[in-house]
């Protein structure tokens, strides 16, 4: 005999594997202004990230996903994050 409990019948894109919620506005803004103060090509940070595009990245990755930017142009990322102070 054979029973299967909790066994999901529906796709929930990854929460339940504890990825949590998708990022918000207010980072989805950031990572957009981020990524186009320092040049970097987004379609490749995307792929790199393993998402089709930023709006898809969990909450869990936002952090990652700014240091990755950062790294393409410190100075330039300090400034937008910054304000330029």
């Amino acid at each position: 005999k054979l029973l299967i409990a909790d066994v999901a019948t529906t796709d929930d894109d990854g929460r339940s594997a504890g990825n949590g919620d998708y990022i918000s506005k207010e980072q989805l803004a950031t990572l957009n202004g981020l990524a186009d103060a320092v040049g970097a090509d987004k379609a490749k940070l995307c792929a790199y990230m393993k998402v089709d595009s930023f709006k898809d990245l969990f909450a869990i990755n936002y952090d990652a996903a700014v240091s990755v930017i950062t790294q393409k142009n410190p100075t330039a990322a300090h400034a937008f994050l910054t304000g330029g102070k």
